[in-house]
C-alpha cells in the first residue's frame, strides 16, 4: 500500500428494533451514511452484529440478532430531472428511493469484482453454513479488509437483510471522486490542513464551532468535461502551458468565518523572468483576481470565500517593452552615429590624429 493514500472505514452503528424499542440508541445505519473518498485511496468495510437483542425487538431474520450486508440498488424507473454539477458530475449508479437491489450480474458496486460482490452480499467467508435467506447463521462481525478504489462514481446501496418497507431500511451513498481532497473538523483553536501541493491555515478564533473544512485538488483532465471547462476555463485560455496551478476547490463551510485563513500553494514551476503571475478565484461562472504574493515557486493568499482558485502564468509585457525599447534606442544611436561619421570624415581624420599623438605622447614618457 502506498503511503500516501488514505485508508478510510465504512461500518455500521444501530442495533435490532424500532425507534421506540432502540432509544436511547439508533436504529440501523450504515456511517458515515454518505461516504466519500477519492479514487486510489483504500476503504475499510468492516461492522459488528449480535445475537443477544432483546428477542421481541422488531427485525427482520432470527428473533435476537442483528445482520448486515451491502448490495448495490437498482437504478430508477421513473424520469427525474438530471442535476448536472457545475464542479464535477459523476456517474450515478442505483437510487436511493427504490427498495430493490440490483442482480450481481450487473452489480457495479464500486466497481469491485464479482467475488467481493458476492462477500459484501452473503458475507461469503464469514457464513458458517446454514440459510443464507436473511443471513441467519453468518457471523456477527465481519471484515471485508482494505480494498482500493479504482473508480470513480455516485453508488446507492442498501441491505437486503434490514429492509421492512413499512417504518425503515438501511440505505447508504458512497462518493468516489477522480480527484483527491483533504478534509478536517476544526473549532475556535483553529488548525492547519495539509495538502499536497501546500496548505490551509486556520487562526484562532476563525469560527465558533467545530467546522468541516475541505480542500479538493483538481486537475485539467478531473474537469475536461464539465461546464466550468467549457464556459469558464477555455474561453480565458487556462491549459496546461497557462496554468500554474491545479485547481483548488474550497467547500463552503456552514458557519460564518470570523478571520480570513491563508493558503500557502506550490506552483508547478519557478516564474521566468518575462512571466508574471494572477490568482483567480471562480465562483460559478465569475471570473475574479485576488490579491497574492509569491516567493520563487510558492504562493500565499488570504481569503474567507469559498470557490474555486487557480494561478495563471502571464507574460509580462511592461518587462518585454522596455527591453525592446532600450534595444531600439541603442540602435538608433549607433545608426545615428554611423552616419554622422560617414557625413564627416573628418572627425574621423581628427580622432586618428588624437590618438597617434596620444600613443607618441605616452611613448615619450616611457
Amino acid at each position: 500500500m502506498e503511503a500516501d493514500k488514505k485508508i478510510l472505514n465504512l461500518n455500521v452503528r444501530g442495533k435490532r428494533g424500532n425507534i421506540v424499542q432502540v432509544y436511547p440508541a439508533v436504529e440501523y445505519d450504515f456511517v458515515p451514511n454518505t461516504f466519500e473518498i477519492s479514487k486510489n485511496d483504500y476503504v475499510h468495510i468492516q461492522w459488528t452484529g449480535s445475537n443477544k437483542n432483546p428477542l421481541n425487538n422488531d427485525g427482520q431474520g432470527l428473533p435476537g440478532t442483528d445482520r448486515s450486508n451491502i448490495v448495490l440498488l437498482t437504478n430508477k424507473t421513473f424520469d427525474t430531472q438530471s442535476i448536472n454539477s457545475f464542479y464535477a458530475p459523476l456517474t450515478t449508479n442505483g437510487d436511493l428511493r427504490v427498495n430493490y437491489p440490483f442482480s450481481l450480474e450487473k452489480n457495479g458496486f464500486m466497481k469491485l469484482d464479482d467475488q467481493d460482490l458476492i462477500k459484501l452480499a452473503f458475507l461469503r467467508d464469514n457464513q458458517i453454513g446454514g440459510s443464507l435467506d436473511e443471513l441467519d447463521d453468518a457471523g456477527t462481525y465481519f471484515d471485508f479488509g482494505a480494498k482500493k478504489v479504482t473508480s470513480s462514481g455516485v453508488f446507492h446501496y442498501m441491505s437486503t437483510r434490514n429492509n421492512n418497507f413499512s417504518n425503515r431500511d438501511q440505505k447508504g451513498l458512497v462518493v468516489t471522486y477522480d480527484n483527491e481532497f483533504f478534509d478536517d473538523f476544526i473549532g475556535w483553536n483553529g488548525g492547519v490542513i495539509d495538502f499536497r501541493v501546500g496548505k490551509m491555515s486556520i487562526p484562532e478564533g476563525t469560527i465558533n464551532q467545530l467546522e468541516h473544512f475541505r480542500v479538493d485538488i483538481k486537475s485539467l483532465e478531473n474537469v475536461n468535461q464539465t461546464e466550468l471547462h467549457a464556459k469558464v476555463l477555455m474561453p480565458n485560455n487556462f491549459d496546461k502551458s497557462t496554468m500554474a496551478s491545479d485547481l483548488i476547490l474550497i467547500r463552503k463551510t456552514k458557519g460564518i468565518l470570523q478571520k480570513p485563513f491563508k493558503i500557502n500553494l506550490k506552483l508547478k514551476r519557478a516564474l521566468d523572468i518575462m512571466e508574471s503571475h494572477d490568482l483567480y478565484r471562480i465562483n460559478n461562472e465569475l471570473l475574479t483576481k485576488v490579491d497574492s504574493k509569491i516567493n520563487d515557486d510558492n504562493l500565499e493568499f488570504e481569503t474567507n470565500q469559498s470557490g474555486i482558485y487557480v494561478v495563471k502564468y502571464e507574460k509580462n509585457y511592461a518587462i518585454l517593452i522596455a527591453v525592446l525599447v532600450t534595444i531600439g534606442v541603442l540602435v538608433i544611436i549607433i545608426l545615428a552615429a554611423s552616419f554622422l561619421l560617414y557625413k564627416n570624415p573628418s572627425v574621423i581624420k581628427n580622432l586618428r590624429h588624437r590618438t597617434n599623438n596620444l600613443k607618441r605622447s605616452m611613448n615619450n614618457q616611457l
